[in-house]
């Protein structure tokens, strides 16, 4: 049996190959025991899916170990987005919950997030004291139907209306009666499809959604909101008759955005867009926290307004974690398309994401192009980017001692100002960096640039990836 290890944001496999039911069940119960640890009364936990092949079914079979170890299950009978389970758990006042989604991953993967009681996923203590007590003990079950008969099991409506109503009520209503605005959302055929009409009818927006239906295929790509696989939203925004491009990813936890003409927003730019609206327009202060990953361009933002600003690992349980016990971050953001708000729970949401994005626009009456270029004028000019490499876990700590001995020729002579370890391995230089770190998912290296251009920040990828494809064939 290959090992069930929660990495950056839950655990994930193939399905049929690392992602059984057998795995799931041995996982469902870790968590179970964990629970009981700390819940010896018990009480109920939220329980929902994605889109993915036979993802409702995996979720029945944790439900059965759950209600097997004497909790009760709220489960969702429709596939939802990852957020509202969260949101859901702390509605209902529940122990925690559990999605199986394999979020951005190819269509093979499914995997399994846990929540804590806030909605939060479980940060590493968490994770590993449940990885402790995996095997310790066989899986109890009740079958399903036989916990409905029981009411142990209850089963939950889409729950669109409550949710949808708490997003709309975190916007103010006023900024988009100033300007209509024609927007263009992929759906990527992930979760949100259900969902993205009710989330964008308020004022005067103008929907269209692509790739709203279910395909277990994603469409041939995994529903990751990144450049390489929006190729549709692009060419339409190239034609003029959309404000701006929206792109959630399979579970609804992030965002992407593409402006008119075409031009790809990289996640530190949304991050940044709408931090300068909560400040400029809604007259809002606190801390802000971000990811290693993410942009300068945040940095001399948030220092530009006195906001201070603290780095954290790559993953949004680390910002979350930082949010549950600070209540003076204003916002939290990361790399990958997550950001997570003041007042609301301590978790990113992809449909919140891009309705603050939307109120940052209808407020400036201006085109998101204009607002990114007038935000690089006052602050600096910063691309970034990243690639994925297949990579031998076992093959990261030799990767470290070369970068340590010959890693500073990778930035321009003089440049290099020193390492950063706060995850991975971060070369600093004054104007640029390059930061390597493996996957807390998956066997794959992730390196990431940023420059003062995208010919730049391709150049350093390059270069990058070149030095580890090395290290990776002596």
């Amino acid at each position: 049996m290959s090992v069930i290890h929660f990495g950056t944001d839950g655990w994930r496999g193939r399905i049929g190959r690392e992602f059984t039911f057998e795995k799931v069940r041995t996982a469902s119960q870790a968590f179970a025991a964990f629970l009981s640890k700390h819940h010896p009364r018990k009480g109920s936990l939220v329980v929902g899916y994605d889109r993915r092949f036979l993802a409702d079914q995996f979720a029945k079979s944790a439900s059965e170990v759950l209600v097997g170890n004497g909790f009760k299950v709220l489960f969702f009978s429709k596939p939802v987005p990852t957020p509202l389970v969260s949101f859901t758990v702390h509605q209902t006042k529940a122990l925690g919950g559990m999605v199986l989604t394999a979020s951005h991953n190819p269509a093979e993967f499914l995997g399994m997030k846990l929540k804590d009681a806030t909605g939060a996923s479980y940060d590493a203590r968490g994770t590993e004291a449940v990885e402790r007590l995996l095997s310790h003990t066989r899986p109890r079950q009740m079958p399903f139907e036989e916990g409905r008969r029981r009411k142990r099991i209850t089963l939950l409506g889409p729950g669109r209306t409550n949710y949808i109503s708490s997003l709309h009520r975190r916007l103010d209503p006023s900024f988009f009666k100033k300007r209509p605005l024609k927007i263009l959302v992929d759906c990527l055929h992930g979760v949100t499809g259900n969902f993205a009409q009710a989330a964008f009818s308020i004022g005067s927006l103008r929907l269209e959604i692509l790739h709203g239906e279910r395909d277990v295929l994603f469409g041939g790509h995994p529903p990751e909101p990144i450049r390489e696989h929006l190729g549709e939203l692009v060419r339409k925004m190239k034609n003029g008759r959309y404000d701006i491009g929206l792109a959630l990813d399979g579970d609804g936890d992030r965002l992407a955005a593409v402006g008119p003409g075409g031009l790809f927003l990289s996640p530190s730019e949304i991050f940044a867009i709408v931090l300068f609206h909560l400040v400029e327009k809604r007259r809002l202060r606190g801390k802000v926290v971000r990811t290693v990953s993410c942009s300068s361009l945040v940095d001399r933002l948030a220092a530009s307004y006195g906001l201070p600003l603290e780095e954290v690992p790559v993953g949004f349980k680390h910002i979350a974690s930082r949010m549950k016990t600070d209540p003076d971050f204003l916002l939290g953001g990361e790399e990958s398309g997550g950001l997570g708000f003041r007042g609301r729970l301590p978790e990113r949401d992809g449909l919140l994401s891009a309705l603050f994005l939307l109120e940052s626009l209808a407020a400036q009456g201006q085109t998101v192009n204009q607002i990114l270029g007038m935000l690089k004028k006052r602050f600096g000019s910063f691309e970034t980017d990243r690639i994925d490499l297949p990579y031998p876990k076992e093959g990261w700590a030799k990767l470290v001692r070369r970068l340590r001995r010959e890693g500073r020729r990778l930035l321009p002579d003089g440049e290099f100002l020193g390492f950063r370890e706060r995850d991975g391995l971060k070369l600093v230089g004054e104007n640029r960096w390059l930061l390597f770190r493996m996957s807390g998912t998956e066997p794959l290296l992730r390196i990431y640039a940023e420059g003062r251009s995208q010919r730049e920040v391709k150049r350093l990828l390059e270069k990058g990836k070149n030095f580890a494809l090395k290290g990776r064939s002596r």
